[in-house]
């Protein structure tokens, strides 16, 4: 069932009547009044701490003079810049597992107003077009959407871009979140190919992702998108885990 947002609150009410919903996260009845997700678990959801670095949005040290953290001083980048919204803690875990894993796709419409307020504000320099970054052909059968996508969707609504799905995932890898730095590093060499690529030729794209750990994922798709004539890739991801080792969704 949708988050009955934009529906006046008698409405709601009577919904909740006949179809009741529980919070995703603590299982607890939703009141008429609270959409999606309870109002005690809304404040679960932590908003990234900033000022991060200046290249990939993790999270500096309290007091840092740094403006670019250690991983991207030390690795070759092709992406531009990475920008994200959330942190990465329990609560955020549990709703993408959900939303990946378990088949909850309404869930990212939770994300909807916090997408389109980034979108509003101004911080986004201007694209051509936002790519999501894409499922394999197994992956994308089992799961039925690609979350990337409905993302997309939702922020280049507000930014007023057109969605193009420029990248596609040519061989199946192993998730990124069964391996270490290392290996998710050298895990998506080669794994991605541009289609139709006079429609990204001299363009500005904006890549959009679920979730940004070592960044692995999001500069093969840079890499790619500028070796097939891309003029810049910057990317944009829902949540920003805060350090590379972490266990991602």
């Amino acid at each position: 069932m949708l988050p009955l947002t934009g529906i006046p609150i008698y409405a709601r009410a009577l919904v909740r009547t006949v179809y009741p919903e529980d919070c995703p996260l603590c299982e607890n009845r939703l009141k008429s009044w609270e959409t999606g997700i309870c109002g005690p678990c809304s404040g679960r959801l932590a908003i990234l701490p900033r000022p991060g670095c200046a290249v990939c949005s993790r999270p500096l040290p309290p007091f840092s003079r740094l403006r670019v953290c250690g991983d991207c001083l030390d690795e070759k980048r092709w992406l531009e810049r990475n920008w994200s919204l959330y942190a990465y803690n329990d609560a955020m875990k549990t709703l993408l597992h959900q939303i990946k894993f378990e088949g909850k796709r309404p869930l990212i419409n939770l994300f909807a107003e916090a997408l389109a307020g980034f979108a509003d504000a101004g911080e986004l320099p201007a694209f051509d077009s936002a790519v999501p970054v894409p499922l394999d052909e197994k992956r994308l059968r089992e799961r039925g959407f690609n979350q990337s996508e409905v993302l997309a969707s939702l922020l280049a609504a507000g930014l007023e871009l057109p969605v193009r799905r420029s990248l596609k995932k040519i061989r199946a890898t192993p998730p990124q979140s069964s391996l270490n730095r290392k290996k998710r590093l050298e895990n998506l060499s080669g794994s991605f190919s541009v289609a139709e690529p006079a429609r990204v030729q001299g363009k500005r794209v904006l890549l959009v992702d679920d979730i940004y750990t070592t960044g692995a994922t999001a500069n093969e798709c840079a890499r790619t998108l500028l070796a097939a004539g891309a003029r810049s890739v910057h990317c944009f991801t829902l949540v920003r885990a805060g350090h590379p080792e972490e266990t991602a969704a």
